[in-house]
C-alpha cells in the first residue's frame, strides 16, 4: 500500500465497530458532549432517539431483499402474518407497515422543535414536528429546504433528514457549524424547543430504492455527510428482509463521527449490517481503527464484492470524486454509484454529483447561499428594486431566437430551441448556482425581470415566490426574449 492507503499500525480493519471505536474513547466523548451541552434546553425524550434498534437474529431475515412499507400489497401482508419462522419480526414488520406514511410530493409546511441532541462538538441535531399535525412522508435519504430567520434577514437551506420515515412521530435535521456559515451559526445558537420554521419538501432524487431484491449497499460517508445515510440505515434495520449493508464513515478526529453510538449499536445487534469507521490521513494516538485515505486496495480488502453493491456516498466534492475513481477501479459501474454533495457549484453542466434518478442532483447543501431575487423583506415577499437597469439585447435583426439578459452580470445570449435558461446563460459563461438541474434544490432561484417563460419545476420553489416573479432557471423555458436578475 502506498502511504496515503496504510492503516494505524497497531490495528488492522476492525473485527468490530466497537475495536474501530474503542468504548473507552467513545465514553469520553460521550462525557465531553454532555459536559458541552449542559446549558442546552432540550425537549422530551423521543423514541427515535434513544430506542430505534432491535435485535436480529442471524437467521430472522426469512424474506429476499427490502421492499419499502409503502409499496408492500395486501398478499405480501399475508404472507408474512402466516409465517411461523419468525413470528415476532413479523408482528414488528406489520407494525412498521401499520405506522409508515407514503412519501408526499414536495409541499409547504410549518414545523416546531421539539429537541435538540448533540452529535458531536460541531454537529447539533433537531428534531421537528411538523405544524400541522400531520406525519411527513418521505424516502430515507431526501432532505427539506428550510427557510431561517437569520439576523441578516431570511436564508434558505437545505438539510438532509437524519431520521427514519418508519417512525413518524418527529423528523430530525442534523446541522453542522461552520465557522462562516450565517445560517449554520443561527441555528446552533437560536434554534430551541418550541422555535417555529417554514420547510419545503420533501425534495431529492438521493434516496433507497422503493423495492430491491437484492438489497447490497455499500454507505460511503465523509463528515456530515452521513446524515443522510444514517436516515437510510436505520430504515434498513427497521425493515426485514435479507439486506446486505456496509457502512464506511470518514472523520478528522474521533469526536467528529456523528452518530457513532447508533452505528455502533447497528453493527453489533443487526448481523445484516457491517460498520467501520476511519479517521482518513489524519491518525489520532489514542485511536485503534483504520485510517488513510480512500482507496481501492483498502476499500476492496473491506467489501471485496463492492461491484455487486449500489454504492450510496455523501461528503464533499473532493470526497465523491475520490470515491468515483476508486470505485471505478474496483468495477463498480456509473449506473449503480449515486452521491450527494454538501457544497453548492456554479460549474458547467455534467460535472456535478449524480443522484439516484441519473440527473446529476447534488441537492443538498451543508451551507450554501442561494440566490435571492433582489432583497427580501421581512414579510417574505421579493422586491427587485435593486437590480440594475439590463441593457437591451445586441443581436442580429434575422435572429428569430429568444434571447436572456443577465441584468447583474451584463450579458445576454441566445436560447437554443429546447434549452433552458440555465444552460443558455452557462453556454455564455454566467456563473450560476445550480445543483439538480430538475427544478428539485432551488438552488438556481432568480427574479424574472421581463418576458414569458414557461417552468416545469419538482417542488423546488414556492408558491408565493412563482407569486412575486421568482423562477427555477434550470426549468424554465422562454417564449421570448427574457430578463433575469442575476
Amino acid at each position: 500500500m502506498t502511504a496515503e492507503t496504510q492503516l494505524h499500525p497497531h490495528s488492522g480493519f476492525a473485527d468490530t465497530a466497537a475495536e474501530a471505536f474503542p468504548r473507552d474513547d467513545a465514553g469520553r466523548e460521550h462525557r465531553a458532549l454532555a459536559e458541552a451541552s449542559a446549558d442546552m434546553a432540550t425537549g422530551p425524550a423521543l423514541p427515535q432517539e434513544h430506542v430505534w434498534w432491535r435485535t436480529i437474529g442471524p437467521r430472522s431475515p426469512a424474506r429476499r431483499g427490502v421492499r419499502m412499507p409503502w409499496v408492500a400489497d395486501p398478499s405480501q401482508r399475508a404472507d408474512r402474518t402466516a409465517s411461523a419462522e419468525s413470528p415476532g419480526l413479523e408482528a414488528a414488520a406489520e407494525a412498521v407497515i401499520a405506522r409508515t406514511p407514503a412519501p408526499m410530493h414536495a409541499h409547504e409546511f410549518d414545523i416546531e422543535c421539539l429537541a435538540v441532541t448533540p452529535e458531536t462538538p460541531e454537529i447539533m441535531s433537531f428534531t421537528f414536528r411538523r405544524r400541522d399535525g400531520r406525519p411527513l412522508g418521505f424516502r430515507p435519504g431526501q432532505y427539506l429546504n428550510v427557510v431561517f430567520p437569520t439576523d441578516a434577514g431570511p436564508r434558505e437551506r437545505n438539510y438532509s433528514l437524519s431520521s427514519s420515515p418508519t417512525d413518524p412521530a418527529a423528523f430530525r435535521l442534523s446541522i453542522k457549524r461552520e465557522d462562516s456559515g450565517t445560517v449554520s451559526r443561527w441555528a446552533h445558537h437560536h434554534v430551541r424547543p418550541g422555535t417555529v420554521l417554514e420547510a419545503l419538501g420533501p425534495l431529492g432524487g438521493f434516496h433507497l430504492p422503493d423495492f430491491d431484491r437484492r438489497a447490497r449497499y455499500l454507505l460511503l460517508a465523509a463528515g456530515v455527510g452521513v446524515t443522510p445515510l444514517i436516515s437510510m440505515a436505520r430504515t434498513l434495520h427497521a425493515l426485514d428482509g435479507s439486506a446486505d449493508v456496509v457502512v464506511l464513515h470518514h472523520a478528522s478526529t474521533p469526536r467528529d463521527f456523528a452518530f457513532a453510538r447508533e452505528l455502533r449499536i447497528l453493527d453489533e445487534t443487526d448481523p445484516r449490517f457491517t460498520v467501520r469507521f476511519s479517521l482518513g490521513d489524519r491518525p489520532s494516538s489514542d485511536w485503534r481503527g483504520l485510517t488513510g485515505r480512500l482507496s481501492a486496495d483498502a476499500l476492496g480488502a473491506l467489501v471485496p464484492d463492492a461491484c455487486g453493491r449500489m454504492v450510496f456516498a455523501c461528503g464533499p466534492p473532493d470526497y465523491l470524486a475520490r470515491a468515483r475513481a476508486v470505485l471505478a477501479k474496483l468495477g463498480v459501474s456509473p449506473v449503480s454509484f449515486f452521491t450527494e454533495t454538501f457544497d453548492d457549484t456554479t460549474t458547467a453542466e455534467g460535472t456535478g454529483a449524480v443522484d439516484a434518478t441519473g440527473t446529476g442532483d447534488g441537492r443538498r447543501a451543508a451551507e450554501h447561499t442561494l440566490r435571492d431575487s433582489g432583497t427580501r423583506p421581512a414579510g417574505g415577499a421579493l422586491t427587485r428594486d435593486a437590480a440594475p437597469t439590463a441593457a437591451p439585447p445586441q443581436r442580429d435583426s434575422a435572429d428569430t431566437r429568444p434571447w436572456i439578459t443577465f441584468a447583474r452580470a451584463g450579458t445576454s445570449a441566445p436560447v437554443e430551441d429546447g434549452d433552458t435558461l440555465l444552460s443558455a446563460g452557462r453556454r455564455a459563461g454566467v456563473p450560476l448556482r445550480s445543483n439538480c438541474a430538475s427544478g428539485m434544490c432551488g438552488t438556481c432561484k432568480v427574479g424574472l425581470l421581463s418576458g414569458p417563460v414557461e417552468m416545469k419545476h419538482a417542488g423546488g420553489i414556492r408558491q408565493r415566490e412563482i407569486d412575486a416573479g421568482t423562477i427555477l432557471l434550470c426549468c424554465s423555458t422562454p417564449d421570448g426574449d427574457v430578463v433575469v436578475d442575476a
